[in-house]
This record gives C-alpha cells, sequence and structure tokens, in this order.
C-alpha cells in the first residue's frame, strides 16, 4: 500500500490515455512464498483447466513448497490495481482482432495488486511485469525487490484490461460511429 501512497492522485492517473508506470521497491519480501499464494488462488479458478492436476510441477511447488519453473508457455504477470471494480476470472480466451493472436489466461485483480497468469497461446508476452521466476525461489528466502510496474486499473470486464478510465473513453469515442 506504500506503493500506492506515493503515487500521483489516482483520479490524475485514471484521467490519463495510456497505463502508467512507477519505479518501487519492496523491503524484505519472501518472492516465493507470495508466488505460491498467487499459484494457489490460480489453481483455484482454473476450472476445467484444473491447474494443479494438470501440471504436477505446479500443484509441488505449492504444496512441497519446492523451487521449479511454470511449463512451457505459461507466464505469470503483476500488476499495481487501483480498482475501482475487482475482478476474478477463470479460463479467458484473449484474442487480438486486428493480428489473429491468442491467449488464455487466468486474472485475479483485487486491490492493490492483480496477477495475471497466461495459461497458453501464440501472442507476444505481455508488457507487464512478469514475476514468473519468482517460482524458482523456495519460500522462506527474503530480499529487497525493485522494479518498474504498470499502474492499472479496473474499468472493463475484460481481464488484463487494466487502462485507466481516460483510455477507454477515448478507445469508445474513436469507435464511435460518425455525427
Amino acid at each position: 500500500m506504500g506503493v500506492l501512497d506515493g503515487l500521483p492522485p489516482l483520479a490524475e492517473m485514471d484521467a490519463q490515455d495510456r497505463v502508467g508506470q512507477v519505479g518501487f521497491r519492496f523491503v524484505d519480501v519472501d518472492p516465493g512464498a507470495f508466488v505460491r499464494q498467487v499459484l494457489s488462488m490460480m489453481c483455484t479458478v482454473s476450472g476445467p483447466w484444473n491447474l494443479a492436476g494438470e501440471h504436477p510441477e505446479i500443484r509441488a511447488m505449492i504444496l512441497d513448497r519446492r523451487a521449479g519453473t511454470l511449463p512451457e508457455g505459461m507466464n505469470l504477470y503483476l500488476t499495481l490495481y487501483c480498482g475501482p471494480s475487482s475482478r476474478i476470472a477463470g479460463p479467458s480466451l484473449m484474442i487480438d482482432r486486428p493480428t489473429g493472436r491468442w491467449r488464455w489466461l487466468l486474472e485475479v485483480a483485487y486491490p492493490p495488486l492483480a496477477t495475471l497468469l497466461v495459461l497458453t497461446g501464440d501472442a507476444e508476452p505481455l508488457p507487464l511485469l512478469d514475476i514468473s521466476e519468482f517460482t524458482s525461489m523456495t519460500p522462506g528466502g527474503r530480499f529487497d525487490y525493485e522494479a518498474l510496474i504498470d499502474v492499472g486499473f479496473g474499468h472493463t470486464l475484460m481481464p488484463g484490461d487494466y487502462r485507466p478510465a481516460g483510455a477507454v473513453r477515448a478507445e469508445a469515442g474513436a469507435n464511435a460511429p460518425p455525427g
């Protein structure tokens, strides 16, 4: 929450036409424990994907606290999340209409953080903070962590859409019929 407290006023950031980024520093954190909590939430919302059942390596990371890597094609992302709504999304197919590229993903977005797990797809990696490497760390290891992170909002129902209200309004205006 301290990172959010240090941001410009949220109303100003939400009025922007693009997602903002900030540098942050988490002090004395346990990325191994954090990522296992995130993965357990993703297993809960994975529904028919049965994440823990289909991927024993993920189940072992969570239950046995083992270091490991996500299966090929999976990536886990983190965003500072300012709401105003929370989103929990089970398996969702996202298609980029202009390119035809696609991805399946899961999302748990509850202020102050949003986590997004890309399950599979042929789309380019997302321009978000990729924390997949945290799975290689066992719980209990503590250190400081610094990175650039997006500051996102939840104005649409679309998982992974962290655009501020200004960007959502700008796109809606650009797509409005003439007249």
